[in-house]
């Protein structure tokens, strides 16, 4: 009997997952609502059993899969892509990054379950802090937490958040950034 082994790579909004044959996607789109797809792997040398050769073929096969989970999934942002402009939160938990996109005019953060982002710690009260659109603009307000919500070190009740301030609310530490619309008016440079 044959083992069978998996592949993965997150998403910016999901997880790819592929086997020796198939390939199957799942992302989270904005409106929180998840969708689904999967499809047949291309195979670019199939009963290749060579080690020093099968290792690189295997990762030459997870990549050539790409275009069909865009095909299929157009909704699937690979994790290497730059993120569309709008407004994130950049959170590192350990050796994990993640771009935390605020696209909700209001998103509560905390370590209860009714909350839009979980951080999971005991320094984070269940309903910790509230980040708020308003505008072009958002702020980020304490919501009576027991240690606080500070932005660049400060202990704050209600702030409006500026480029690259840094939200900490218990241990976890937040970088707010405002993406920017590319640019259309300028003409394109060659790159020659």
């Amino acid at each position: 009997m044959e083992k069978l082994r998996l592949g993965g790579m997150a998403l910016q909004n999901g997880v790819l997952v592929h086997g020796p044959h198939v390939w199957g996607a799942a992302v989270r789109l904005e409106d929180g609502t998840v969708k689904s797809a999967s499809g047949r792997k291309p195979t670019l040398a199939p009963g290749v059993t060579v080690p020093f050769v099968r290792g690189p073929l295997r990762l030459a096969e997870a990549f050539a899969l790409l275009p069909a989970v865009r095909r299929t999934l157009p909704e699937a942002r690979l994790a290497f892509e730059r993120p569309a402009a709008g407004r994130y939160l950049a959170l590192a938990d350990g050796s994990l990054a993640r771009l935390v996109p605020l696209n909700r005019p209001i998103m509560h953060v905390g370590r209860g379950f009714a909350v839009d982002l979980r951080l999971e710690d005991q320094t984070v009260s269940r309903r910790h802090a509230t980040f708020t659109r308003e505008g072009n603009s958002f702020t980020v307000a304490d919501a009576g937490s027991l240690n606080g919500t500070y932005v660049n070190r400060d202990r704050i009740d209600t702030v409006v958040l500026k480029d690259t301030d840094e939200v900490q609310i218990g241990k976890y530490r937040l970088v707010f950034f405002q993406g920017h619309e590319p640019a259309t008016d300028r003409p394109a440079v060659p790159l020659a």
